[in-house]
């Protein structure tokens, strides 16, 4: 009787063990490297089109969901992304080129961006905190 009890108890350890191992090995891409699991659950679609980078004025977090709320708003733009250290936008985008578009609408929303300037009343309505010019 005691093997019996050992023998499904040792049953039970193997299956677990297997299935701890094949939850992990399907965290793996397939090249073999980690993946998060939230990466692993869900299937994920690059962003695909052509890409720029435009030169956006700004300060805080509060910018950067400004300015890619902004960029976001222009047809055809799939990813926008700004990058507080450098002041660079990323964009990827489909159709035309889209970032002159982008540009005004930036600064429709108040920042500058190169050739395109926030008018004084829409750079006035930023936050303190977002105010970069020195005025």
């Amino acid at each position: 009787m005691k093997t019996k009890i050992v023998a499904v108890i040792m049953t039970c350890l193997f299956a677990g063990s297997a299935n701890i191992l094949s939850a992990q090995n399907a965290t793996k891409d397939m090249k073999g490297h980690n993946m998060n699991m939230s990466q692993s659950s869900q299937t994920a679609k690059p962003v695909v089109g052509k890409t720029d980078s435009v030169k956006v004025m700004g300060n805080c977090g509060q910018c950067k969901t400004r300015i890619e709320k902004a960029a976001m708003s222009v047809s055809g733009v799939k990813s926008a992304n700004w990058d507080k250290k450098t002041k660079l936008l990323y964009l990827v985008y489909t159709g035309d080129n889209k970032t002159v578009d982008v540009q005004k609408a930036i600064a429709k929303a108040g920042h500058d961006t190169g050739p395109y300037k926030a008018t004084k009343e829409a750079y006035n309505a930023l936050p303190g905190c977002c105010q970069y010019r020195d005025e």
